[in-house]
């Protein structure tokens, strides 16, 4: 992952924003499921992690973000800012993008 919160995954899966919808957008700000990957818990259970690509919220770079997979399906990212814009606690103001035909 690069200092703007990219990963190889994302970076190879940039191409293929501009041709399909995002899979989620939460209040304007587009994401793409590019992944599934194995992660154990602290307490030693197996269990999966869905990888989500979107913009930052303040500066529009492109980053990496993950959520849990609740009964196979993927949770909502809540990350909304790469790692350099991180604002622990700091809430994105609504934007007033709407799309049509995409979960929200």
């Amino acid at each position: 992952m690069t200092a703007a919160g990219t990963s190889e995954a994302g970076e190879q899966m940039a191409g293929e924003f501009l041709v399909r919808p995002p899979d989620f957008i939460r209040q304007g700000q587009p994401y793409w499921l590019v992944g599934v990957q194995p992660h154990t818990r602290k307490d030693g259970t197996s269990t999966r992690l869905a990888i989500w690509v979107g913009p930052c919220a303040t500066c529009g770079q492109q980053f990496t973000t993950k959520s849990p997979l609740a009964n196979g399906d993927p949770r909502p990212p809540e990350s909304r800012r790469c790692l350099t814009h991180k604002l622990p606690g700091v809430r994105v103001r609504p934007q007033t993008i709407q799309c049509v035909g995409v979960r929200q």
